[in-house]
């Protein structure tokens, strides 16, 4: 009863308007412009269809015996005006001299048979380099800005092309 009332009862601090859906966005209004900023849940919803991205990750670990199990990381950017899958994932210490495209390949098979999603980028980094916080947990946050001011310790990457996705 209380998340229900949580999830459907929400209503604006200042005035006590609503009872508005709280859908998990994270936003303000600005001269009755709404912003949306970001989420407050790890959620990614690609055309759509909202993806836990812990449930793409143990999918994409297990596509291919070169990779490390709990070191992955999937996020969205955005790219050709649209959200994408990003999915950056740890090489195990052991396994030398990755094909990129190879293993690319593997995971995009995996995420697209088990899940309906294409993904976009897969980026291969060093083991031991994911952001984490200090219990273990891995940072998507982290992770993304990471990507994205080109700051990982990439071993290698596959972008797709920037053609549409097909649909789910």
């Amino acid at each position: 009863a209380e998340e229900t009332a949580r999830t459907f009862g929400a209503r604006l601090a200042d005035s006590g308007e609503g009872p508005y859906l709280r859908t998990g966005d994270l936003g303000f209004l600005r001269d009755g412009e709404l912003f949306v900023c970001g989420r407050l849940k790890d959620l990614i919803i690609l055309r759509g269809v909202n993806h836990y991205p812990q449930d793409i990750e143990r999918t994409a670990e297990g596509s291919h015996p070169g990779l490390a199990a709990g070191a992955n990381a999937a996020f969205s950017i955005e790219a050709g005006g649209e959200e994408r899958l990003l999915l950056v994932q740890e090489v195990r210490r052991d396994y030398r001299r990755p094909d990129v495209e190879e293993v690319a390949r593997a995971i995009r098979q995996a995420v697209s048979e088990e899940h309906e999603a294409q993904v976009y980028g897969v980026v291969l980094i060093r083991s031991g380099s994911l952001a984490r916080t200090s219990s273990g947990k891995v940072q998507r946050r982290a992770n993304r800005a990471a990507f994205l001011a080109g700051d990982l310790q990439e071993i290698g990457r596959s972008m797709a092309a920037e053609a549409a996705d097909p649909a789910p």
